[in-house]
């Protein structure tokens, strides 16, 4: 299977004037940039190290921060997530423990990890390389969301992975 590398900054439109030919080739590991990664049933093979592995339920008290402000990105509304389990002792109901995420100074490192998900159903389309992310991000901010999270490092950058589940 064959993926191809899309900038991040290039919207759906430019993606399409400039053409597939204009995109590098992707591994679908996520080692060469990529933010979509081939599907595997098995999650614990991303990157070299495996950093945290767990499932969230989106609620509410996740899609705002403390001063009641709505989140707009997913890494916020993860961050905040974290921020309710380990901080606030507020879990969702369906929301796994993981220990890494207990100190103030890694939930932040919500606000620089690069996201990842896994790529759409035609992986040689560029366009649907980049928008899967957008569209994963967006469904995951509903509430009620259920969310396997998979932060892991490759060389010296730790990645987020979300996979919706169900």
């Amino acid at each position: 299977m064959m993926l191809l590398k899309v900038p991040p900054l290039l919207t759906a439109a430019l993606l399409a004037a400039l053409g597939a030919s204009s995109a590098q080739a992707c591994d679908g590991t996520g080692r060469d940039g990529c933010t979509c990664i081939a599907y595997s049933s098995d999650y614990h093979v991303m990157g070299d190290e495996v950093i945290a592995d767990y499932e969230m339920q989106v609620d509410a008290q996740d899609l705002q921060n403390s001063r009641n402000v709505a989140l707009r990105t997913i890494t916020a509304v993860l961050q905040q997530d974290r921020a309710n389990l380990h901080k606030f002792n507020r879990p969702s109901p369906l929301d796994d423990y993981e220990s890494y995420f207990a100190t103030s100074t890694h939930r932040k490192l919500f606000q620089t990890l690069t996201l990842t998900s896994f790529c759409g159903a035609d992986s040689t389309d560029p366009s649907i390389l980049y928008d899967r992310i957008d569209v994963v991000s967006r469904n995951a901010m509903k509430e009620g969301t259920l969310l396997h999270v998979v932060v892991y490092r490759i060389g010296n950058e730790l990645r987020v992975h979300i996979a919706p589940i169900g």
